[in-house]
């Protein structure tokens, strides 16, 4: 059954029986279905029509559902696509096979269709979230690298901060999902200055102060642009508060010690170390040795004096 529908599922079912009745359970539901009767089949379609979901039995001829969702998993443009395999409910083993294979749900034969109903339409929505989020993502990263080569001094610096503010936060024992956002800061941190003309941006010399006003704008500029999205709440904040000082000297809000939130404080580190050492159309990189002297020389001006000593001893040693 392949009729427009909003959402195609993949069902794979060794059973004709089996595999009959859940065709007419999901077409039934507003869905379009795709079937197959063993592994081999249900990839072929799978890579035929790209179903939004995948809803395959455990026990299978040739291709079981725990090598057929691995082999879907595998692939990082069909991560997002949910698989729910069916499973007796003696298969501990199996079921614990399948989480490691990336299945994203269970269900149990016989098939509870109420259960298996709300099982797809949570596993849909979510799909369409993270698709949002993979979207939004991919956008600014590819505006990131835009910025980036429109100066081709800076180019792979967003990278380069974003490793360095990760290796940071390691060593300050901050959590996973902490030094995710420290690398996502890291690439766009500077994402603001897509606002900023070129005449400045690119100018290869010290800005006037009136160049440097405009320049310092790219940190609202940057937040505004990520604001909006509730998952870069936090990179949001590393975006307008990056160039502020320890001693309450920087911009935009002359924030100081712990006003400035802690992620912020590891990307200023980063920023400045990696511009240092990185050539300018001004000046040529400065040497490890030289580039440290100055990041010491501001502990308790620029840097907060812990994290300084952290950096210097334990990241870039």
């Amino acid at each position: 059954m392949e009729a427009q529908k909003e959402h195609s599922i993949l069902v794979i079912e060794d059973n004709p029986s089996v595999n009959k009745l859940l065709e007419i359970f999901l077409f039934a539901e507003g869905y379009s279905v795709y079937k197959a009767y063993n592994g081999k089949e249900g990839l072929e379609l799978f890579y035929k029509y790209l179903p939004d979901l995948v809803l395959s039995d455990i026990h299978m001829p040739n291709i079981s559902g725990i090598e057929l969702c691995a082999e879907i998993k595998s692939r990082e443009e069909f991560r997002l696509i949910p698989v729910i395999l069916l499973t007796a409910a003696k298969d501990i083993e199996k079921n614990i096979s399948g989480i490691e294979a990336g299945a994203d749900d269970f269900i149990t034969k016989p098939v509870n269709r109420v259960l298996l109903s709300a099982r797809i339409k949570r596993l849909l929505q979510t799909k369409m979230m993270n698709e949002k989020l993979d979207n939004s993502w991919s956008m600014l990263y590819s505006l990131a690298k835009i910025i980036e080569a429109r100066d081709s001094y800076t180019e792979k610096h967003t990278i380069r901060v974003a490793r360095l503010a990760q290796s940071l936060g390691a060593e300050l024992g901050l959590p996973g999902e902490k030094l995710d956002i420290l690398a996502q800061g890291g690439v766009l941190h500077d994402i603001g200055k897509v606002g900023i003309r070129d005449n400045i941006l690119c100018k290869p010399g010290p800005l006037t102060k009136e160049e440097f006003d405009i320049m310092k704008t790219h940190t609202q500029i940057g937040y505004e642009i990520c604001r909006g999205l509730k998952s870069l709440k936090d990179v949001a904040d590393i975006i307008y508060s990056h160039h502020e000082k320890y001693d309450g000297s920087g911009y935009p809000q002359g924030l100081a010690k712990d006003e400035i939130p802690l992620l912020a404080h590891i990307i200023s580190i980063t920023d400045v170390y990696d511009a240092l050492t990185s050539d300018r159309s001004y000046r040529k990189k400065l040497s490890f040795e030289e580039a440290a002297r100055i990041i010491i020389n501001e502990k308790g001006k620029s840097f907060e004096p812990d994290m300084v000593d952290i950096f210097i001893n334990k990241v870039i040693e």
